[in-house]
């Protein structure tokens, strides 16, 4: 199996959070619940859409959990981060020289996902050439291996999540029409952490209590002020940005680690840093503004940007990440604004 085809991965012991941390109380994440309840009902494919860092991944495994599937494995596909051929190879199988007569070989999906969930985590970033591969697949409902000259169908649920803008990549032919009809036979969108403000507290209390178990440290609780600084930040990496500001606050102990890291509640004290760190943070933020600049003029097409950049696609990807920058939200039928990108600083 190629190196980078460990993003394949089946989920058996990952924790979902109790579900009134996992929902809150606001009324967009109840409406959230009530809809995971009624398609685990089901066996239709969903579409899980939100900005990174909502939880996508973990509605999926809940939706699993709650499935008629739920006997069988959930299976995790990251397509951003398993080259175009190993991807291909994982999902559909691979033939040996028609010389020889082989019959295909059986696809690791097909036989780790039988009977269970596939979970195809953001399918924006599927590229072209396979997305009518997945297309046929779902149209069967089924994934096919051979396995010794026969061919067995695995009965497989899919659900697929995605972060990007699907009706702007339709529009610019990055995304087939017909696969995006397919995915999104019935859909859930995930709030971001700054239109559910009141659940801040939870999540905080929950993150709070789990790495304080996990590191075994007795953290202070945050104080009242600080809280309060955080219900008017924006949280551009969402609950994901939250839970590594928690996790860095247990590990270190330090107040200073949730007011001078880096989600920029207070400016920086420039005059107090050495050089050497003032020259690393300007070229940090040159990077970060270049690479807005280029996702813009591209509509927020990843991999064309990175094209542009001259690195890979693996390494914007990463660079993103760190950078917590998530594409703005732009609805069916709009125009991908050419400015406006939000980024942790």
């Amino acid at each position: 199996m190629p190196r980078e085809a460990s993003a394949v991965a089946i989920l058996t012991s990952r924790a979902i959070p109790p579900e009134d941390v996992l929902f809150g109380s606001t009324r967009a994440m109840q409406g959230v619940r009530e809809r995971v309840e009624k398609l685990a009902a089901t066996t239709v494919p969903v579409l899980i859409r939100g900005e990174g860092g909502t939880g996508k991944a973990l509605i999926a495994q809940l939706i699993h959990r709650k499935s008629g599937f739920r006997s069988g494995p959930f299976v995790t596909v990251t397509c951003p981060a398993i080259p175009g051929t190993a991807l291909e190879t994982e999902l559909f199988g691979e033939r040996t020289s028609s010389l020889n007569g082989a019959p295909p070989a059986p696809t690791v999906i097909a036989k780790r996902a039988a009977g269970g969930t596939l979970f195809l985590d953001e399918i924006g970033d599927l590229e072209k050439g396979l997305q009518g591969k997945l297309l046929s697949v779902i149209q069967e409902g089924q994934l096919v291996s051979g396995d010794g000259g026969d061919v067995k169908p695995h009965n497989v649920r899919i659900i697929c999540s995605a972060s990007n803008n699907l009706e702007y990549d339709m529009r610019s032919g990055a995304f087939r029409p017909d696969l995006f009809y397919r995915v999104n036979v019935a859909s859930v969108e995930l709030p971001p952490l700054r239109e559910r403000i009141a659940d801040l507290q939870i999540l905080v209390d929950y993150f709070m209590r789990m790495y304080s178990e996990k590191f075994r440290c007795a953290a202070d609780p945050i104080p009242a002020k600080t809280l309060r600084l955080f219900e008017s930040f924006s949280w551009p990496g969402n609950i994901r940005e939250l839970e590594n500001l928690i996790k860095r606050y247990v590990i270190l102990g330090s107040e200073s680690e949730l007011l001078d890291s880096s989600v920029g509640f207070t400016p920086p004290k420039r005059t107090s840093m050495p050089l050497k760190q003032i020259t690393k943070q300007a070229s940090q933020d040159l990077e970060r503004e270049i690479i807005l600049q280029v996702l813009a003029e591209n509509h927020w097409n990843r991999r064309q940007a990175a094209r542009m950049l001259e690195i890979s696609y693996r390494a914007l990807l990463y660079k993103l990440k760190n950078a917590c920058v998530t594409a703005p939200r732009v609805p069916a039928g709009a125009k991908a604004p050419q400015q406006g990108w939000r980024f942790g600083s």
